[in-house]
Formats: C-alpha cells, structure tokens, sequence
C-alpha cells in the first residue's frame, strides 16, 4: 500500500474482514450479459455468501474471497478467490471460465476491478 497516503492506507484496513452480502440487487442482468447460462445464473443467486477481505502486508497482496455456504458446497458452485497487488494486472479465470486480465484499483473509498477479456468474443466487466 505504499501508493496510498496514510489517510488512505489506515481507511483501507478497517476494509479487512468478513462480510455476509445481503443484496444480489441487478445481480442476475450482470451474469446474462456476461453470457452466463440461465441454470448457473440460478444457482448464482441462491444462498448467502460470505465475503473475506484480507491483505497480506509482507508481500503486499489483497485477498477477495466468497466464501461458500452450506448450500454453496451442496451444489459445488465455484467460489471467487483472487489475489492482487493494487495497480497491478494479473490473470484471472472467473468463476464462469472466463479469462481475463484484471487490475484492482483504489477511487475513494473503494476497490475498483476491471477485467479485459483475452479473446475476442468474450466479455469483461468491471466490479466497484
């Protein structure tokens, strides 16, 4: 976090722990223009993921994780696990199979992710 101000970076650590998402609010629209198929668009939105963000300050890494849910095991739905450095692009399979390449940002008082598709014909996305 050495690109942040101090400001920024003490902001930034209350952003570390676990979250339970509590509304999939457009969430749906999202996985269809993705081109996510209907079944797995379903399955996407049932349940009550677990959310943990963590950063590890020696090598300087963030850490989203969705965590699965009884009901997110039963059906063996694929989290979302990604490592990151700020600025920094990385490769990503998504949850979907998609491959892209990302890069999370910091605007204000939020992570910004932008994935570019790596082959034409593929959607990317971009996540705040």
């Amino acid at each position: 976090m050495e690109k942040l101000d101090e400001l920024q970076r003490k902001e930034m650590e209350k952003w570390k722990g676990k979250y339970l998402m509590t509304s999939w609010e457009n969430y749906a629209d999202f996985l269809e223009k993705l081109g996510v198929p209907l079944l797995l668009r379903k399955l996407a939105t049932m349940g009550t993921p677990i959310v943990e963000v963590s950063y590890d300050e020696e090598i300087e890494e963030w850490n989203i994780c969705r965590t699965s849910t009884l009901f997110y095991r039963l059906i063996k739905l694929r989290s979302v696990d990604f490592r990151f450095k700020l600025d920094e692009e990385f490769d990503e399979i998504t949850p979907d199979k998609r491959d892209v390449r990302s890069v999370v940002t910091v605007e204000g008082n939020r992570f910004t992710h932008v994935s570019k598709a790596k082959k034409e014909g593929v959607t990317g996305h971009t996540v705040i």
